[in-house]
């Protein structure tokens, strides 16, 4: 499915959760802590004892809030705060284990196509000021589904429900027709059943949910707001799905908080939510975010004790190391399933100076050039000093979150493993300056030499402005402004993003975090249907169609083996063939957090809502010193074993 794309920096990135940031250091990347489930501090305190646990949280966010509306939305943001005040169907812990959220129970049907929902009795739609508007019952999933799939609500997350629930496909398009008829004044037209679709309420508690195959994944994608309920007289009597979450006064939640305030550009607010089901889970009474993008005011705020984390970038690092108030505190950050790469963009529109590139892009020896002159280990030494080649990632994937029923990793299917090697790295200069030659002889007389590559950047990030020139430096110096030479095009905040959804750029960075449990969640989105491939024009490659041809037949195998053998030739073949240049997941940076569990509850979770969920989160008044962390982390890891 298309879930939003994490674009080049900090603020909006799907979480993505924060859904995920930057994926190094941005001022987005505030998750609660860094870590999984284990045991508190170590020590005679314990998270109990009031003299080292706050009930407050105050944080940062490098961007606002768009759109609550999570039918919509996949902004990291928007994700981010939907996850305070809504729970999925069931939550997926840091060990793996499928918790209930707002369902108690589910079964699968023996044919593998319908999986069935007991939702809990009693929970209540509240308004942002507590007030209790109605009870939640499996209708309102129903309604939800009628909502997602009516193309005049423009989700970003309506590709799985047309590819995998029965009838959405044809509902959706009989709905965009409807739709169309009665724009031209057709007032005979009549709307599409909802009944025609895989979705019923089975009774007031029960909700069931029809596939078109047998989806291994499909539990893991029931954590995410595809698959959430809508209160259908709220949406009517605020004026339509359109208005629904464009304020906190048009937003119905019943989740773990209350949303309080929401100045937007300025800051969020939030109460505990005492009627929330799993509310003696929740540690923390209030909690606020204000907006920052500037590094060096976020490590500020954090030392005068205004807000609990701040990333230790740059220079910034250095100061934390020469504080001793600071210094033993300091960590670096787990990195996490998250996965960003660079690619090209085939359909961006052409000026003067950038005619010449389309024919470039097209010819695979020339992206494979580009990469190879790309010096990811300098990059990532923009925002880590310490081993940045540790942050680079040479797969889509990465190990240690998906495995078949036998226990086998993902990365252990066919030749995954190649680009685990320490010694692997795309960065080779001399092969570069080969590869570019020979795409000079392929192309002819079709290009005019230089090229012109346009790369997008976000002009109030500091990071990422310096990030761009040291790509500059490195693709330029490696094949010669007489061959290549990059080109900026700089926005600001909110038309960045504006930009990166539009096209409008010829080079940049996106991330991913993934929508289920399946290594299909990283690769899918490349699809011309995907929500990368759909703006990047990927299909007017060559090598596209055997990618696509790849891919349609090892996404519908049901079988965990045979399936991710098939998946992983794909993205070999995606990689080898400079579709994408793999760059790094989120995290690895230096940080202070005063998080002191971080291995509890659903911390190290990178699916769904939970991922930025607040359950069992505590905040002491001081942060854990590494050796703290690492004891936590090895009681965690001994949990596992056991």
């Amino acid at each position: 499915m298309k879930k939003r794309i994490l674009a080049l920096l900090a603020a909006m990135v799907l979480l993505f959760s924060a859904c995920a940031s930057d994926p190094s250091s941005s001022p987005g990347d505030v998750s609660p802590g860094e870590g999984t489930p284990g045991d508190a501090t170590p020590g005679e305190e314990t998270p109990g004892d009031p003299e080292i646990v706050s009930e407050d949280y105050h944080s940062y966010s490098g961007s606002d809030i768009t759109i609550l509306n999570p039918l919509v939305t996949f902004y990291s943001s928007d994700f981010q705060v939907n996850s305070y005040l809504m729970d999925p169907l069931v939550m997926i812990n840091n060990k793996g284990e499928i918790e209930p959220g707002l369902a108690t129970s589910w079964e699968k049907s023996a044919d593998g196509l319908k999986w069935t929902f007991k939702i809990r009795e009693g929970v209540m739609w509240l308004r942002n000021d507590g007030t209790e508007y109605a009870e939640v019952t499996s209708q309102d999933f129903v309604d939800s589904m009628t909502y997602l799939l009516d193309p005049a609500t423009a989700s970003m997350s309506v590709d799985f429900a047309l590819q995998f629930i029965e009838g959405a496909a044809d509902y959706y398009s009989a709905m965009g027709a409807y739709n169309t008829a009665v724009a031209d004044g057709d007032t005979s037209a009549v709307p599409p059943d909802i009944a025609t679709v895989g979705v019923k309420a089975v009774d007031k508690y029960t909700v069931e949910y029809t596939q078109t195959w047998d989806i291994p994944y499909f539990l893991s994608y029931a954590t995410f707001t595809h698959l959430i309920p809508i209160s259908k007289a709220f949406v009517e009597e605020i004026g339509g799905i359109a208005e629904y979450g464009t304020t906190k006064e048009n937003y119905l939640g019943y989740g773990a908080y209350l949303f309080k305030t929401w100045d937007v550009g300025e800051k969020w607010e939030f109460t505990k939510n005492e009627k929330y089901y799993l509310a003696d889970r929740i540690h923390i009474n209030n909690m606020s975010f204000v907006m920052l993008a500037d590094y060096n005011t976020i490590y500020e705020m954090f030392k005068r004790g205004e807000i609990i984390a701040a990333p230790l970038v740059g220079s910034i690092y250095d100061m934390a190391l020469a504080d001793p108030e600071v210094e033993p505190y300091v960590f670096r950050t787990r990195i996490r399933v998250d996965s960003w790469q660079y690619y090209f963009n085939v359909n961006s529109e052409r000026t003067p100076e950038t005619e010449n590139l389309l024919p470039a892009i097209q010819n695979i020896n020339f992206r494979k050039a580009v990469f190879a002159a790309f010096n990811r280990t300098a990059v990532l030494s923009v925002s880590t000093k310490i081993t940045p080649e540790d942050m680079r990632r040479n797969s889509i994937n990465t190990r240690g979150w998906i495995f078949d029923d036998t226990g086998k990793d993902y990365m252990d299917f066919g030749n995954l493993s190649k680009y685990e090697d320490p010694s692997y790295d795309s960065y080779n200069p001399d092969l570069a300056k080969t590869l570019i030659e020979t795409a000079k002889t392929e192309l002819g007389s079709s290009v005019t030499w230089p090229v012109t590559i346009q790369l997008l950047v976000q002009s109030d990030d500091a990071s990422a402005v310096q990030e761009a020139n040291v790509i500059k430096q490195s693709i330029e110096e490696t094949l010669g402004t007489d061959n290549v030479v990059v080109a900026f095009q700089e926005f600001a905040g909110l038309d960045y993003f504006e930009k990166s959804d539009a096209g409008a750029y010829d080079f940049t960075r996106g991330g991913w975090i993934p929508d289920y449990a399946d290594p299909a969640a990283f690769l899918e989105i490349y699809q011309a249907s995907g929500y990368i491939g759909s703006i990047n024009g990927i299909d007017q490659l060559p090598e596209y169609d055997e990618f696509n041809s790849m891919i349609e037949a090892a996404k519908y195998i049901s079988d965990k083996t045979a399936r991710y053998e098939a998946l992983a030739k794909v993205e070999e073949y995606m990689i080898d063939n400079a579709l994408v240049l793999p760059m790094q997941g989120s995290g690895g940076n230096f940080s202070i957090n005063k998080v002191i569990n971080p291995y509890e509850g659903f911390q190290l979770n990178p699916i769904g809502l939970c991922s930025t969920s607040m359950l069992d989160v505590i905040v002491g008044t001081t942060p854990l010193t590494p050796e703290e962390r690492e004891a936590q982390k090895a009681a965690f890891d001994a949990s596992l074993a056991d």
